[in-house]
């Protein structure tokens, strides 16, 4: 059974060898010609040149699709729905961050594990930050609780979620039963937003035998009161408009949670703007 990829790369004021991802990319080498093709979305203000396009081909040896998004900064659920428009029935879609980091291991392991379970149609990989396991994650009510190890091979999907990093997905449930991302999520809970409807419609998926490593850093200390918020903004209002999917109770628990969420983060950066911007800003 010959398994095929695409994988889709969206990436933001970046050079090809400015990617972590890409560099990922170019050291599968010409063995995975035929098996991986590469969709990257640049939704960077400016596009490449024709010479530095040319210099990416050459220098991932993987048939590459770039386009530039005009210099809007188009959201990933609407990207991750043209990519689903774009790929066969029979492809995997194979999710990477920007700055994600793996070797080759990463795709041998996923070709052996499709192969093994062709009725599954998630495969996510171990992804690690900071020491503990970020993905996949166990789903408590609203917050997503770390593992401190997990065991190859399938798990169920409920109560369970995880990050789009890795994220591999068949084309047949894509192309099905899966009714797209929710284009009103921009960046933030799109992850989320798939795994809820994902829960719904499957039973299990498969975690790899492979461990990659992820920043989840939210903050940066230097950063101006603006900038942190508005991630902090954009992910708890995310968040939100999942639950209201969910109806009234969860919509109601969402919002006291959320409040006491941002008691925690006005403590501890020290500003108590944090305790009512999510509701406030527009």
């Amino acid at each position: 059974m010959s398994v095929s990829f695409l994988s889709v790369v969206v990436i933001y004021r970046k050079k090809p060898r400015e990617s972590s991802t890409l560099a990922s990319l170019a050291r599968l080498g010409d063995r995975w010609q035929d098996q991986v093709r590469v969709l990257l979305w640049d939704n960077s203000p400016e596009p490449w040149d024709n010479a530095t396009v040319e210099e990416a081909k050459a220098w991932l040896r993987l048939p590459l699709d770039y386009r530039h998004n005009g210099g809007e900064n188009i959201g990933l659920s609407t990207l991750y729905n043209r990519s689903i428009r774009e790929m066969d029935e029979h492809d995997y879609l194979w999710i990477l961050d920007d700055d994600s980091l793996f070797e080759p291991a990463f795709i041998e392991k996923a070709v052996s594990a499709i192969q093994a379970n062709p009725t599954v149609d998630l495969f996510l990989p171990i992804v690690r930050s900071n020491h503990l396991i970020a993905s996949p994650a166990h789903l408590r009510l609203f917050k997503g609780h770390f593992y401190k190890a997990v065991t190859p091979g399938l798990m169920s999907s409920r109560h369970r979620t995880a990050i789009n990093s890795g994220m591999i997905v068949s084309g047949r449930y894509l192309k099905g039963d899966f009714p797209g991302y929710d284009e009103q999520l921009s960046f933030y809970g799109t992850d989320n937003d798939f795994m809820m409807r994902y829960r719904d419609q499957r039973t299990e998926f498969y975690v790899l035998d492979y461990t990659m490593s992820h920043s989840l850093d939210f903050y940066h200390a230097d950063e101006p009161f603006e900038k942190k918020s508005a991630r902090f903004v954009a992910q708890n209002r995310s968040l939100i408009h999942l639950m209201r999917r969910r109806g009234l109770l969860s919509t109601l628990g969402v919002h006291l949670y959320l409040f006491a969420f941002s008691c925690k983060y006005a403590l501890l950066h020290r500003d108590p703007r944090y305790l009512f911007v999510t509701w406030t800003r527009k």
